[in-house]
């Protein structure tokens, strides 16, 4: 009996299947663990933020917070390069934030201690090494020290680092002309600050506690930033972070409270400020929240990682997930801190508070059928399986084009034994079995002609 895929069926399943239909994956390549301190049981701390930088060499490194400082990991060995001391007083929970501005790494942190306020470390001697060149810790136009910050984002399209004041009630506006020598320019007043985000110096800030986030016009460096918009979240908890879409038309927002959805703004008009979708993971708590592409990432606690299709601003659909703390999903902070996922070459890293730094990579996989995929690119014949066979075997022809096909099965002395089809065949793969119960054993041929191919395969039938 013969099976084949007719021009008819080929023309249906293309059909079926949209030209955009893809799979995504977030694939574990390997775990890090730092030493982490347990002040209850379950309740650990040690790994904080993370984020990314590739070398003049094109070398991954995944950078992360832990106890004593800031760790530099080379992601193709797993190897810690090194350890930049930080302080450690004054935080249970050892808060960093970092980013980086082309070679150099600014680091701030919740505690005092060694290397107190904004770390500032080049970068460009990795592999090697890296070099730390200082802290900075100076007073900003209001009269607050930057020993302390929870939170800093770097606008690298504007070469400017801002700041979250230690008490929480602004943010600091900070040049980068001077990579190694920081220049404070400006400071803006807000209520309950936590984190914030800047595009070309258009800054939003996610207003914790205040249920808020607002939208700051900070391109005037020698008057400040100026008060664009505040939107008061409805129902909201703890408004955590705020990051925009790469077009600047989207807003997203997380609330670092249980049951509080990620939500996606239209921010198109400032004046007219719409909520328009919604998502939330297993775990009902999200962290924080990056966007790459078409892709939000989000560290969602004890969900793990999360990425969420975000094309159709309106219609949040999760698509992949990564989960770093397996015990459980329930709303407690335990599980995924950090996401990074901005590596050119296709790394994810998430930070755990549990000590781990997971590398992931994402990848996409195509669902899509196409004539190309289906239709074979010449004519052959596949050897039989089993071989050697007692009794029944398979095998298959493919045929790139409409053609006359004689598939025959000759003995060892060259005589013909069967016909298994003849006739004109359509373009495709087609299936075919013999049954040799009533022949001796020996060495059999598969012999295909097809126009102007002829192909033979071998088997050995054993009884």
């Amino acid at each position: 009996m013969r099976s084949f895929i007719s021009p008819v069926l080929l023309f249906y399943a293309l059909t079926l299947l949209r030209a955009d239909d893809k799979t995504y994956h977030l694939d574990h390549v390997s775990r890090v663990e730092f030493p982490v301190k347990i002040w209850s049981a379950g309740d650990t701390s040690g790994v904080s933020d993370c984020w990314g930088y590739v070398d003049k060499e094109g070398n991954d490194y995944a950078i992360v917070g832990v106890l004593d400082g800031t760790a530099i990991v080379k992601v193709e060995d797993q190897k810690i390069i090194t350890t930049i001391s930080g302080p450690e007083d004054g935080d249970m929970y050892y808060h960093r934030d970092m980013m980086t501005y082309g070679d150099y790494l600014y680091v701030c942190h919740e505690m005092t201690g060694t290397n107190q306020g904004v770390n500032i470390i080049d970068l460009s001697p990795l592999p090697d090494s890296v070099r730390y060149v200082k802290s900075y810790d100076n007073l900003d136009y209001a009269g607050s020290y930057a020993t302390t910050s929870h939170n800093l984002f770097v606008d690298e399209a504007t070469a400017t680092l801002y700041l979250v004041r230690a008490s929480y009630d602004g943010f600091r506006v900070v040049s980068l002309d001077d990579p190694e020598n920081l220049k404070e320019i400006g400071v803006a007043e807000t209520p309950g600050i936590h984190d914030l985000f800047s595009r070309k110096d258009t800054v939003f800030v996610a207003e914790g506690y205040n249920k808020s986030f607002s939208i700051w016009d900070a391109t005037d460096k020698e008057n400040g930033p100026k008060l664009l918009e505040r939107v008061n979240v409805p129902g909201a908890g703890y408004v955590h972070t705020v990051w925009t879409t790469e077009d600047g038309r989207y807003l997203m927002t997380a609330e670092e409270t249980a049951n509080k959805t990620v939500k996606m703004w239209d921010i198109r008009d400032y004046d007219d400020i719409e909520l328009v979708g919604e998502y939330l993971g297993a775990s009902k708590l999200a962290h924080n929240v990056h966007i790459k592409d078409d892709f939000a990432f989000i560290s969602h606690y004890a969900t793990g990682i999360t990425v969420v299709d975000i094309s159709d601003p309106t219609d949040l659909r999760e698509i992949a997930r990564y989960d770093t703390f397996i015990a459980h999903d329930q709303s407690t902070f335990y599980g995924a801190w950090g996401v990074y996922p901005y590596s050119p070459n296709g790394y994810v890293y998430a930070s755990s508070v549990e000590g781990y730094l997971d590398i992931l990579k994402f990848r996409e996989e195509s669902n899509t059928l196409s004539e190309e995929t289906l239709l074979p690119s010449k004519v052959s014949i596949s050897q039989n399986y089993p071989n050697p066979f007692n009794g029944e075997t398979s095998f298959s022809i493919s045929l790139s084009e409409e053609v006359s096909v004689q598939l025959e099965i000759y003995n060892s002395l060259g005589v013909r034994v069967e016909t298994i089809a003849e006739g004109r065949f359509p373009a495709g793969r087609y299936s075919f079995n013999w049954n040799g119960a009533r022949a001796p054993s020996g060495i059999y041929f598969a012999r295909l002609f097809a126009e102007r191919v002829d192909k033979t395969v071998k088997m050995l039938l054993l009884k």
